[in-house]
């Protein structure tokens, strides 16, 4: 009866729909989400009406005309090829009122579903958004990095696509079986139509040329979707020499038919001109180990900020267990080359900014040298592939991460890049393996990594030293900021206390005296500073910057220090050296380091940011486009750019050895 019923409704719906109606549906999927759009758009990036932090304003008469011809050409076009492919879906029911359902109610919904998946994307990555910042964030894996995202906000929409998704297929498949092809012939294309398109196909690329030539809309217009998938098609079209760069790349092919220049070839940048390599390949730290080497451990905190040292809240300290190590030896802050956890925990272990394979990795040197290695890793070590690179497995004698221990992991999620198990199942693997005296009589090496301060930055079990009611993750929204950070500072103050249980373990066991103990993060995390929820989605401070602790008195000579600068710190502080010399200013990228979206330096706490995709040069202040630099700050961003140069080189002629 139930069937009959659905069938009678929908014969219902095959009935002819009135040109009007078929023009409304038509119209609202191409009003409504434009519309919207260009809200969120505007809200997010400022490109109509500017605001804080908009770099890029589409101004005056003439500017705002072209936009409006490029964009509304740009919805117009893709309007009428999802109207086409959703009226040959229907055949000869294109003229129903099922048709004008599912153009005017789903295509519609999906469509919006689309744009506020993209727009919240953009609000968890920022103005980085990529194709490449998505992947790093998966760990070179897309679907664990959808899977990460889908745990957060954008769970509602991207389930809502597919409810929708999966309702449009319904209707069409009950179309079909009602279809009695009586009624209408199936829909063809029309001249009038294929004139329209072919028009606008012809259009769309002139259009984009001009507006890569309007002042600030080469950049701003490229916030949209849709114009932005037509540049990046253009672009691939254009790509005549198959160097990654055409005629429609945001940024433009010097020589178009020469596949040996492009904007970040090797030997010339491009963006700052010829460029050839200053100085031989700095070689690999050397380690001299005493007649008793002393024991290593190397703590990596997840996301843990540069400002945790000497924080207090409600007079309680953050990280008192950190800060007694530092009164030790040494306390500072250090930057994280990508502020990504995969490369930035392979530079920990092999002093090097893109790392391959484990060739200069502490983990096989260590071993070679006889010592016993064990690794207790609350996050999964294949993620990125960071056990494969460093060794880390093939090399320890005792192996428990976050997938050994999957059964144990603190919350829910079991995706890769979201397992998590907390540090006190860590330490009872550690007491499992290292809790006798006899267990130490030769070197050890240990890795522990605690995942604490990652977001969502609370999980049942964890004691509130900071904040007595932890934002749950729904709850964590802009308008909670200063609650967020006691709930983040909390969860760094619940892995400072089983830093703290690691470290009477060691005294217990009589063995703290000789283990030299560093501690440091991955990247910071930043706290919507600036607006900005996460890490590796911008080059500053907040995301960047991380803290480093080394229970040993060493002078560090440094403009400042880097993750890949840490297996030199600890080759001289196993051969008892009072100081250490380090390199230049550390350099930081999003995006891979052959074909950065950004690059960064930070000098002696100065910092240097270049947006290369937008043209944008920024030191502590606003955004300031290239055209308009005075020569001494040009000079600024060519020493940045030669330093990124430079750096490049290096890897490439570090992994070619």
């Amino acid at each position: 009866v139930r069937t009959g019923v659905t069938a009678g409704r929908l014969s219902s719906l095959m009935r002819p729909a009135p040109r009007w109606a078929r023009l409304g549906a038509f119209l609202l999927l191409f009003l409504v989400p434009s519309l919207i759009e260009l809200a969120l758009a505007d809200r997010k990036f400022g490109i109509l009406t500017g605001g804080f932090g908009a770099s890029r304003v589409i101004e005056g008469s003439s500017e705002t005309a072209v936009f409006a011809l490029l964009y509304g050409a740009t919805q117009l076009f893709a309007t009428m090829l999802v109207w086409g492919i959703a009226t040959f879906l229907h055949r000869s029911a294109w003229r129903s009122w099922l048709c004008v359902f599912g153009i005017g109610g789903v295509a519609t919904g999906i469509a919006l579903v689309i744009v506020a998946a993209r727009y919240e994307l953009a609000r968890y990555f920022s103005d980085a958004l990529s194709f490449e910042l998505i992947r790093q964030l998966g760990g070179g894996s897309l679907l664990d990095a959808a899977l990460f995202v889908l745990n957060g906000n954008i769970v509602l929409p991207a389930a809502a696509l597919v409810a929708i998704s999966f309702g449009l297929w319904m209707l069409v498949r009950f179309a079909r079986r009602l279809d009695t092809g009586d009624e209408a012939a199936p829909w063809r294309i029309s001249r009038n139509q294929l004139a329209a398109m072919l028009g606008l196909f012809v259009a769309l690329p002139l259009l984009l040329a001009v507006a890569d030539h309007t002042h600030d809309l080469r950049y701003s217009a490229n916030r949209t979707i849709s114009i932005a998938t037509l540049r990046n098609l253009l672009a691939v079209a254009t790509d005549f020499d198959d160097d990654g760069y055409g005629a429609y790349s945001l940024q433009r092919d010097p020589a178009p038919f020469n596949a040996s220049r492009y904007p970040m070839a090797l030997d010339a940048p491009g963006i700052g001109g010829d460029w050839r390599p200053t100085g031989a390949t700095p070689a690999p730290p050397v380690f001299h180990f005493p007649a008793k080497p002393p024991n290593i451990v190397v703590i990596v905190i997840e996301s843990l900020r540069g400002d945790v040292l000497g924080r207090r809240i409600n007079g309680r300290a953050v990280a008192p267990t950190l800060e007694a190590l530092a009164r030790q030896g040494v306390g500072a802050r250090a930057y994280s080359h990508v502020g990504f956890t995969t490369n930035s925990v392979k530079s920990i272990f092999t002093g090097e900014l893109l790392p391959r394979d484990d060739r200069h990795s502490l983990f096989p040197l260590l071993k070679k040298a006889g010592y016993r290695i064990g690794v207790f890793s609350g996050q999964p070590e294949t993620f990125g592939n960071i056990s494969g690179v460093t060794g880390m497995n093939a090399n320890a004698e005792v192996y428990f991460d976050a997938n050994v221990l999957r059964d144990e992991r603190a919350t829910a999620f079991s995706a890769e890049g979201s397992l998590h198990v907390d540090g006190a199942r860590l330490l009872n693997a550690f007491d499992g393996h290292f809790s006798r005296v006899a267990d130490w009589n030769r070197p050890v090496f240990l890795y522990l990594n605690l995942q604490t301060p990652h977001f969502p930055y609370w999980h049942k079990g964890m004691q509130n030293f900071i904040e007595p009611h932890p934002l749950r993750r729904s709850e964590i929204v802009p308008e909670a900021r200063d609650r967020l950070v006691r709930t983040y500072m909390n969860a760094v103050a619940w892995s400072d206390f089983h830093v703290g249980l690691f470290v009477a373990r060691l005294r217990k066991l009589g063995v703290l005296d000789n283990t030299i103990i560093l501690v440091t993060g991955d990247h910071g995390e930043s706290l919507f500073d600036n607006g900005f929820l996460g890490h590796g989605h911008n080059i500053s401070r907040a995301q960047n910057q991380t803290t480093f602790v080394l229970n040993r008195p060493i002078r560090i000579d440094a403009d400042a220090v880097g993750l890949s600068d840490y297996t030199r710190i600890l080759a001289a502080a196993v051969a008892g050296e009072k100081q250490v010399q380090l390199r230049g200013p550390v350099l930081m990228h999003i995006g891979e380091l052959d074909a950065p979206a950004r690059i960064g330096s930070v000098r002696r706490g100065r910092w240097s940011v270049y947006d290369i995709e937008n043209d944008l040069w920024n030191t502590g202040g606003p955004n300031r486009p290239g055209t308009s630099l005075s020569p001494a700050e040009r000079a600024s961003r060519d020493r940045l750019v030669a330093l990124w140069s430079q750096r490049r080189w290096e890897s490439r002629i570090t992994e070619q050895r």
